[in-house]
């Protein structure tokens, strides 16, 4: 279930932020034009962001599951025998609530956003680098960070 919510939420978020992004009279498309970044960097930071939403909404979303799952792994009975889904369910219940169920949803989020951050805005920087020099726009940062090191991309000599 985490893979699922993590990649519809993220597909959800970027999806909104192009949208706000590229709306004639949207506030994101105002503060985006005055910032002056390129459009390689707004789409990285487009994705690092959706990565971010997607990493809390799934680690808030997916903690009850977690919880469940990790006292069925560290509680026991003295015959060693384990307790039933619907026994832990009630468990927690009874003696913490429903609050039971969000235990660590802190830790969960503060490891899933900068991990989701990291992951989709990196996925989207080594797309543009692996993509070939024809497909990238000339002003591309990764064409002119390649154009400094070495001969100049092109369609002879691209990789």
């Amino acid at each position: 279930p985490s893979s699922a919510l993590t990649w519809g939420t993220f597909d959800t978020v970027s999806s909104a932020l192009r949208v706000a992004r590229t709306g004639r009279h949207a506030p994101l498309a105002r503060a985006v034009e005055a910032s002056g970044a390129s459009e390689w960097t707004q789409d990285v930071a487009l994705c690092a962001v959706s990565g971010g939403v997607a990493g809390t909404v799934t680690g808030i979303l997916t903690c009850p599951l977690d919880v469940v799952r990790t006292r069925l792994q560290v509680l026991a009975r003295g015959d060693g025998s384990g307790f039933s889904v619907a026994e832990v369910v009630r468990e927690i219940v009874q003696t913490q609530g429903a609050r039971g169920f969000f235990t660590g949803v802190n830790a969960r989020v503060a490891t899933l956003a900068p991990l989701m951050t990291m992951i989709m805005g990196g996925y989207e920087i080594l797309k543009r680098a692996c993509a070939k020099p024809a497909a990238l726009p000339p002003s591309a940062p990764m064409t002119q960070m390649w154009n400094s090191n070495a001969a100049p991309l092109s369609r002879n000599n691209a990789l």
